[in-house]
């Protein structure tokens, strides 16, 4: 059994991954911590990803506990091919450290492609 004395201040991070080819579809958000926000996570952010190449890049999002000032443990992920995103409210599950699925445990996120401002 695993207990815990405290409540979790969860916050996640958003990356995107391409090919070292590729830097430039390479970027990284965080969301802000929120104090006693560890059974049912909300954030409220909204990140803009202007992609060149969203064939080839990957959307990783990282589900974190803020230890304190400086720490935070590692809780869960979700990570994707951009190409296979659709838009709309999506359930994202989220994996373990071992990359194994974790039961009735996922992430709702609204994905939404928008054209290109040149």
């Amino acid at each position: 059994m695993l207990g815990c004395s405290c409540t979790p201040a969860t916050h996640s991070a958003l990356t995107t991954h391409a090919p070292l080819q590729d830097p430039v579809d390479a970027a990284r958000f965080k969301t802000h911590t929120v104090p006693g926000n560890g059974f049912n996570p909300v954030w409220q952010g909204s990140f803009a990803l202007a992609l060149t190449r969203p064939e080839t890049a990957f959307l990783y999002i990282g589900v974190h506990d803020q230890v304190d000032i400086t720490r935070s443990s590692f809780l869960a992920y979700f990570c994707a091919p951009v190409w296979a995103l659709r838009a709309g409210f999506r359930s994202c599950p989220l994996r373990n450290n071992t990359s194994k699925k974790i039961p009735l445990c996922s992430l709702l996120a609204r994905f939404e492609r928008l054209p290109i401002d040149d």
